[in-house]
């Protein structure tokens, strides 16, 4: 009875063995065929955190000048200029950010000394396209968006 059960054990041992090598053999196998030939190509790669947050400013700003040329299009379109209809729309820091840089860059001026009666465009939609910088346009967006 103790020899079967030695020869049980030492057989499920060898088993266990052959099995453990054969998975080894196949994932080295796989590796192998996975690693191109041209140890070049197999260099570690080195990331640059700071290039993605780059590309990311660049996106955002272009995507804030884009909407700032449409705002400034339909602006002078439609001639509304009242908060009511922009901030829906855009939302109140956006909107206020807009104006603020039309205001600022003497595009726009109010229709009077106060705020409360609005403001209009005094120049063109293409001039003020034309004015914007290709990097895109500074201070467009508010801290929060």
């Amino acid at each position: 009875m103790l020899l079967a059960m030695a020869s049980t054990a030492g057989l499920a041992l060898l088993w266990r063995i052959r099995v453990h090598d054969a998975a080894r053999w196949t994932t080295e196998r796989h590796r192998a065929a996975m690693r191109p030939a041209d140890p070049a190509l197999s260099a570690p790669v080195v990331l640059n955190p700071y290039q993605g947050q780059q590309a990311q400013r660049a996106e955002l700003a272009a995507r804030a000048m884009g909407e700032f040329g449409n705002f400034v299009r339909l602006i002078e379109a439609d001639g509304d200029t009242t908060a009511r209809r922009w901030e829906r729309q855009l939302g109140r820091g956006k909107y206020q950010a807009f104006r603020d840089r039309l205001i600022a860059g003497g595009f726009a001026q109010w229709r009077s000394d106060s705020p409360k009666d609005g403001w209009q465009l005094t120049a063109p939609a293409a001039v003020v396209l034309a004015a914007l910088t290709p990097t895109g346009p500074g201070g467009l967006l508010p801290l929060g968006d």
